[in-house]
């Protein structure tokens, strides 16, 4: 078993809003730091989930700095966000991104593995829409794993989603683009088989796997290059819709939307995007990233270059894909922001949109932090933080410098200190130990690694 650490920080002021907020009150968006250290990959889902229940809550996963599996809840009533570290220290990868399930029970189910290996590892949090406590699952139990694609001496990549109730779609790759030229396909489970868009079936789940070329090609090497897929969705007609990117060569990086329009894919080029964001010369295919808004693929987040930045733009096409309007969501940037997402089951605007945003040498030295935009005052209230043992210190904000003030802390200290309530989240940033420190892990066979 691996050994557990876990951090709870909870944040009265997180980002930018301290006391409980009415929901019947319109506030304006505005970009708030996230997380000051954090990193994912694309194939990891849902890194940030949204649940209405007995709260409203936005849950969101990431790789630390230092290689920790790390989660965090964020209340949008209250503003207050609870921050878990499930495993210390686990990896220095943006690959071992946690993916996020919140049980019909309202508890959360994390899952995690290393970039490679045969293992992957999961915690169930003990109460409902709670993160400060997890169970070790002990007693749990797993069928095989199988695998669904194999094509021998490649890795394919796949982005999967589901409608929550009997299919589950797949786009995917032969390869990585690096080592071959790729192009993109389709597959969907349903009633027992792999199957087309259109219904027809491709392989019964006693013939797995399948060989990448036997899915339903959705474009074609030859058109633009190779290609690496990006995320897949479902619109409410159950027709799936991709996002990938092609290249003409590797500092040449388009976007493309595909659909299913009920009998044949439509295909278009999107938007140019720029060059890598990765620092790394073997990593020339890392676009700054596009994905699906999930609960209306209408909706595309992306991450291109603009006058040299990586900046986030939100795209929007009324009539599948034949004509768009887009919004920047950065700009003019001190640093590059890559990689969005929408947490699924999120239907409004208010952090409807997460993203990375600082340096990336590579997946494996990254010094990025995560942001988002919430519906917050420019002014936080008063809100409080423990820092160890002992009396909280107090905190409000200045309204002319947005700086946090602490008119006492424990009796001998005053005045202000160094904290844009505008830009970041205060935290005490301790790991310690967690009390219950066994994460469980799912085998997971030869053939079904985590890739790069």
């Amino acid at each position: 078993m691996l050994a557990t650490a876990a951090v709870l920080l909870v944040v009265g002021l997180l980002i930018g809003a301290a006391a409980p907020i009415a929901r019947t009150v319109t506030l304006p968006l505005r970009e708030r730091e996230f997380s000051s250290g954090g990193a994912w990959s694309w194939f990891g889902d849902p890194r940030a989930v949204y649940h209405a229940g007995a709260h409203h809550r936005t849950y969101v996963g990431w790789d630390a700095p230092d290689g920790s599996i790390q989660v965090a809840s964020y209340d949008h009533d209250s503003g207050r966000r609870v921050m878990v570290t499930l495993k210390a220290r686990f990896q220095v990868d943006d690959h071992d991104t946690p993916s996020i399930l919140v049980r019909p029970d309202g508890r959360l189910m994390v899952f995690w593995s290393a970039h490679t290996g045969n293992r992957m590892y999961y915690r169930t949090s003990r109460r409902p829409e709670d993160v400060t406590a997890w169970a070790d699952n002990r007693g749990s139990t797993w069928s095989a794993a199988r695998t669904l694609i194999s094509n021998p001496g490649q890795r394919p990549y796949v982005k999967f989603a589901s409608n929550d109730r009997d299919t589950i779609a797949m786009a995917f790759t032969e390869a990585h683009p690096r080592d071959l030229p790729t192009s993109i396909y389709f597959a969907e489970y349903r009633a027992g088989a792999l199957r087309r868009a259109d219904g027809s079936v491709i392989s019964t789940m006693t013939n797995l796997p399948i060989a990448p070329r036997e899915g339903e090609k959705v474009y074609d090497r030859t058109t633009n290059g190779k290609a690496w897929v990006h995320d897949v969705a479902l619109d409410q007609a159950g027709h799936p819709v991709i996002v990938y990117a092609t290249f003409p060569n590797d500092t040449d990086h388009r976007y493309r939307y595909a659909r299913w329009n009920g009998t044949r894919w439509i295909d278009r080029e999107l938007v140019r995007a720029g060059g890598s964001m990765s620092l790394d010369p073997t990593e020339p295919n890392y676009s700054g990233g596009i994905t699906l808004d999930h609960e209306d693929p209408s909706t595309v987040y992306l991450s291109r270059q603009v006058n040299g930045n990586f900046e986030v733009e939100v795209w929007r096409t009324p009539d599948g894909g034949a004509t768009w309007s887009s919004q920047p969501l950065t700009s003019v940037s001190a640093g590059n922001n890559y990689r969005p997402i929408s947490p699924r089951g999120q239907r409004g605007d208010n952090m409807n949109v997460v993203w990375m945003h600082g340096p990336y040498p590579s997946f494996r030295s990254f010094q990025t932090g995560l942001r988002t935009q919430v519906r917050t005052p420019d002014n936080a209230g008063p809100g409080s933080v423990a820092w160890g043992p002992g009396p909280l210190d107090v905190f409000a904000t200045d309204r002319e410098r947005h700086h946090g003030v602490q008119p006492t802390l424990n009796g001998n200290r005053n005045g202000a200190v160094p904290i844009d309530f505008n830009t970041t989240v205060v935290s005490a940033a301790t790991v310690m130990a967690d009390p219950n420190p066994r994460s469980t892990p799912i085998p997971v066979n030869e053939q079904a690694r985590a890739a790069d």
